[in-house]
C-alpha cells in the first residue's frame, strides 16, 4: 500500500493506492477525536473501474503523526481487503439508494431493543441510557428523537428533554445551536489554526 499524498492534498486528507485500487480518506474534526469518510475505487467483477466502498470510520489520533498512522493502519488492515472482497460482488459501484426516514426509524428501534433491554442495562443510568439512545438517533438523522426515546422508555417527552438538556450542560452531547455540522472542521483547517 502506498500513499500518494498527504495533508497538503487539494481533494481529500490522504490518498492511498492498494494495487489496482485506490483510496480517499476525507479527515473531519469534532469535539472528541475525529471522523474519516472513505471512498475505495477499483476494478469490478467485470474489470471495470468503480466505487467498491464507501464507509465512514471514528478515529481516535488527535495530531497530524498519529492520525496519518492510524488512518494508514486502517486502510492496510481493513479498508483495502473489504473493498477487494466487495470487487467481485455483482453490482459492486451501483448507487444504493438512501434508507427512507420510516426504515431509518425501524432501523433505530430495533438496535434500541437490543441494546437496552433489560438484560444490557444492569449499570447504565437512565441518563447515560438516554444520552446514548439520542446519539444514535441524531446519527441517523431522526426527525423527532425525542418522541422516540421517550415512547422507548415509557416516560414523557419532558423527561428526555430534561436529559437531553443535562448532558448538553455538562459537554457530553453537543448544543442544539451547534449541531454537529457546524461543529465539524476540516482536519487541515485544525491543523491549519494550531500552527
Amino acid at each position: 500500500m502506498n500513499q500518494e499524498i498527504s495533508l497538503k492534498a487539494l481533494a481529500a486528507d490522504f490518498q492511498f493506492t492498494d494495487g489496482p485500487m485506490y483510496a480517499t480518506v476525507d479527515v473531519k474534526s469534532l469535539r472528541k477525536g475525529a471522523f474519516a469518510t472513505w471512498v475505495v475505487t477499483g476494478p469490478n467483477d467485470q474489470g471495470l473501474p468503480s466505487i467498491l466502498l464507501m464507509i465512514s470510520t471514528a478515529l481516535r489520533a488527535d495530531t497530524e503523526l498519529g492520525l496519518e498512522s492510524e488512518v494508514r493502519q486502517l486502510a492496510a488492515k481493513h479498508v483495502f481487503p473489504l473493498a477487494s472482497a466487495l470487487s467481485a460482488t455483482p453490482g459492486v459501484g451501483e448507487r444504493v439508494p438512501l434508507m427512507t426516514l420510516e426504515r431509518r426509524s425501524q432501523v433505530f428501534l430495533h438496535h434500541m431493543s437490543h441494546h437496552f433491554s433489560s438484560s444490557h442495562l444492569e449499570s447504565m443510568t437512565l441518563q447515560l441510557q438516554t444520552e446514548c439512545l439520542f446519539r444514535m438517533a441524531t446519527y441517523l438523522e431522526l426527525t423527532n428523537p425525542l418522541k422516540l426515546i421517550a415512547q422507548f422508555q415509557k416516560v414523557a417527552t419532558s423527561t428526555v428533554e430534561k436529559r437531553v438538556s443535562i448532558a448538553r450542560a455538562k459537554g457530553r452531547l453537543p448544543k442544539a445551536s451547534e449541531g454537529r455540522v457546524k461543529h465539524e472542521a476540516t482536519w487541515r483547517n485544525k491543523i491549519a489554526q494550531e500552527s
